[in-house]
């Protein structure tokens, strides 16, 4: 459940930038939260997430990207492999 919010975060900064990223893995953590606690809005709850992720794909490889937005997203990549060699 976790993994799929950081996974939901990661792409939309690779699409956008970091802070949309962030928001986006702590509004899809919200988001299974409320699917896990409440089974009746589980499915959805899926089906918001499996739009949105679907959206991004389809949609973010067309977007231009701006300079600033790409150097944002290769320091976060490059502090996450250096947390991700650690462990």
């Amino acid at each position: 459940m976790i993994l799929a919010a950081l996974v939901i975060g990661i792409l939309t900064a690779y699409f956008f930038n970091v802070r949309l990223g962030v928001y986006a893995a702590a509004g899809s953590a919200t988001l299974l939260l409320i699917a896990f606690f409440v089974p009746r809005y589980a499915v959805p709850a899926y089906a918001i997430l499996i739009l949105g992720v679907s959206g991004l794909f389809l949609i973010g490889p067309r977007l231009e990207r701006h300079k600033k937005n790409k150097a944002k997203v290769d320091w976060v990549r490059k502090y996450a492999a250096r947390f991700w060699r650690k462990l």
